[in-house]
C-alpha cells in the first residue's frame, strides 16, 4: 500500500498511526517493538526504521523484531546500538547463542530450561502467540519477560487479577506449579 492508502485506513474508526506517532505515544512509557515484516522487509526498510527511531532519540525504547534472521543480522552489524529481537518459530541447537537482545519463542518451545538458558546469556525472552487464558496466566507467572498475544483485553484482565493476589496465594500457586 502507498502511504496515502494507509492514511485512509481505519481500525475501530481510528486512523492507523504512523511509526513516528507510535514512538511519540510510547516515549518513556513502554518499549515499542517494531516488526520488520513481509516481503518488503529488507535492508532499506531497516535503514529507514533505524533513521526514524534515531531522529526521535529512542534507540533504548524501541526493539526491531523480525522472523528474518539475515535482516536482524544486518541490523546488528550496521547498527550495534539498536536493540533487536528474533521471532523464532522453530528452534534447533543453542538458540540462546544468537546475537540478538530478545528472543521471541513460540509457546510450544518455551520451556523453563530454554528460558533459563536464554537469560543466562543476558537476553530477554518473549513468548508468542499466547491467546488462551490458562496459557496467558502460565507465562505471565513464568520467568518469561513478556508475552505476545492477540487477546490483549484478556491479558490485561489476567495481569490485574494476578497483581491483586495475596502473598499466600502467590506462594501456593508457585508450590502447585512445582509439583505438577
Amino acid at each position: 500500500m502507498t502511504l496515502e492508502e494507509v492514511k485512509k485506513l481505519r481500525v475501530d474508526g481510528e486512523p492507523v498511526p504512523m511509526l513516528e506517532e507510535m514512538l511519540d505515544a510510547s516515549r518513556d512509557k513502554a518499549i515499542l517493538f517494531v516488526e520488520l515484516k513481509g516481503e518488503t522487509a529488507d535492508n532499506q526498510m531497516a535503514d529507514d526504521t533505524v533513521r526514524i527511531i534515531k531522529e526521535k532519540g529512542m534507540e533504548d525504547q524501541a526493539v526491531l523484531i523480525s522472523l528474518k534472521y539475515d535482516l536482524l543480522d544486518y541490523i546488528e552489524q550496521k547498527y550495534p546500538e539498536m536493540l533487536t529481537g528474533y521471532l523464532a518459530f522453530i528452534s534447533f541447537g543453542q538458540i540462546e547463542d544468537t546475537p540478538f537482545d530478545y528472543l521471541a519463542l513460540e509457546e510450544e518451545i518455551s520451556t523453563d530450561e530454554t528460558i533459563a538458558a536464554i537469560h543466562n546469556k543476558g537476553k530477554k525472552v518473549m513468548v508468542w502467540t499466547v491467546n488462551e487464558e490458562d496459557d496467558i496466566e502460565y507465562f505471565m507467572t513464568s520467568d518469561a519477560d513478556a508475552i505476545i498475544t492477540d487477546s490483549v483485553k484478556l491479558a490485561g484482565d489476567i495481569k490485574k487479577r494476578l497483581s491483586e493476589r495475596t502473598p499466600l496465594e502467590i506462594i501456593l500457586q508457585k508450590a502447585y506449579s512445582l509439583i505438577q
